[in-house]
């Protein structure tokens, strides 16, 4: 049921599925080629698996699609917790899919901007409206 679930909402909408060494990936086509293939950001990848350990708990402020929230999810184990904030409502879809086909239950995700101070703000995006996102008060 699950799975019939999750291929049913998949195929309609305009995402890659990219297997990776911590699960499948749900991505957009306009992602990079190194984020697909599992070779983004690899000083960041290579600290986050040299210093995170099981039972540790992470937190990715502006997750995009989850590409760290699923490396870090497999890294800290079901012992662990990751919790991720995503402000973009369609960067928030992908990162809701890759939870939920990856089965992550050590992690917790937020449709919610992260700032220094209090207020109200405008959230913008590229033409794409995947890749930039800017906040202006």
């Amino acid at each position: 049921m699950f799975e019939r679930f999750v291929k049913y909402f998949l195929l309609r909408l305009p995402y890659l599925i990219v297997p990776t060494k911590y699960g499948l990936f749900v991505t957009p086509p306009s992602s990079p080629k190194a984020q697909m293939l599992g070779r983004y950001e690899l000083e960041v990848s290579r600290g986050l698996e040299r210093f995170l350990k099981r039972g540790d708990v992470f937190i990715d402020i502006g997750a995009h699609a989850g590409y760290f929230t699923l490396k870090c999810a497999k890294i800290v184990g079901e012992g662990g917790l990751v919790v991720s904030f995503e402000p973009n409502p369609v960067a928030y879809r992908a990162l809701y899919l890759n939870v939920l086909i990856n089965r992550l239950l050590n992690v917790y995700i937020s449709k919610m901007a992260l700032s220094d101070r209090d207020g109200m703000g405008f959230l913008g995006s590229s033409k794409n409206r995947w890749n930039k996102s800017y906040f202006s008060e």
